[in-house]
């Protein structure tokens, strides 16, 4: 399925230089992996469309003085929606010790001009930090992130998140594992706002995947694409009136033991937007108009979730 593919042939001609490369540094690892899914609604729309799924994988790390630093690639091929094809790589750069660590990486994600709409690029810090409170382990970690989509500028947004995770057991072979998060969404471009004429296409969201609130609102400030955006159209538009979101999650589950290779757990996620939500945009999907839909994010919508297993 990779055949008459001059990008992939090149990747793969990429990777067998590595291969070589390696036998005369050993500080540098390499991995390389293709796996296949199906899939009956990848992307989670009202008309399903079916698919196999090929997942060509690569990454390549050099070691040195207790910092990584490596590359990640992953080429996503879906047999019956070509046109869904897109690349996605990351740099990274971390180290640490055996209670604490950190990290830096960037990532970018290539379609095809027909869903460009999907292109980003982001920038991430990471710090995370374990230690033991009377008996119980405790992990925290601090993440920020600049993202950046190359179609929408008006989304572009800087995100901080915070959690704290503990894990207790017991000598009846029972586990707890508790959790909070708090998330912070910022537009980097809620300052400067343009006034526009109301757009009644812009709705509440009425699919199953969205659970956020609308304003049901389709004036105030906004901006009007132009036709030469790929995937958008001359009625795109985007709600710019919400200029951050913040969110709080909880989550619970507890495990129980009942023979070497059998148990039960029961667990508990909530998710609360404590403040704003995300944006939303109109013209682009017959299916969903609002931020956190369309690019899958969590951020921008409430859930509650009990499962046991």
């Amino acid at each position: 399925m990779f055949q008459n593919n001059p990008s992939i042939t090149a990747f793969l001609l990429f990777v067998n230089l590595l291969v070589v490369a390696n036998l005369a540094n050993a500080q540098w690892n390499f991995s390389l992996s293709y796996d296949q899914e199906y899939n009956d609604n990848p992307f989670h729309l009202p008309e399903a469309e079916s698919s196999w799924i090929s997942s060509l994988q690569f990454g390549a790390e050099h070691e040195s003085n207790k910092l990584t630093v490596g590359y990640y690639g992953n080429y996503s091929h879906f047999n019956n929606i070509l046109d869904r094809n897109f690349y996605l790589h990351q740099l990274a750069l971390f180290g640490g010790s055996d209670t604490t660590g950190w990290g830096f990486f960037g990532e970018q994600r290539i379609n095809k001009s027909g869903y460009n709409i999907y292109d980003y690029k982001d920038l991430n810090g990471i710090f995370r930090h374990r230690f033991s409170i009377a008996g119980i382990v405790a992990n925290w970690q601090s993440k920020i992130q600049f993202n950046f989509y190359d179609q929408l500028s008006e989304l572009n947004n800087w995100k901080l998140n915070s959690n704290l995770r503990f894990h207790k057991s017991f000598q009846t072979r029972t586990t707890i594992i508790a959790g909070v998060g708090v998330d912070y969404k910022n537009y980097l471009n809620s300052s400067n706002l343009t006034e526009i004429e109301s757009d009644t296409s812009l709705t509440n969201p009425t699919t199953e995947m969205g659970t956020g609130q609308g304003n049901g609102k389709g004036n105030g400030k906004g901006y009007r694409h132009g036709e030469d955006n790929g995937f958008l159209t001359e009625t795109s538009y985007v709600d710019l009136e919400n200029p951050s979101v913040m969110q709080i999650s909880f989550w619970l589950r507890l495990a129980q033991s009942i023979t070497p290779t059998t148990g039960l757990a029961f667990s508990y996620y909530n998710r609360t937007l404590l403040s704003g939500q995300d944006r939303f945009i109109s013209g682009i999907s017959y299916s969903y108009n609002q931020e956190s839909e369309i690019f899958n994010d969590p951020l921008g919508f409430e859930s509650h979730s009990i499962g046991t297993e």
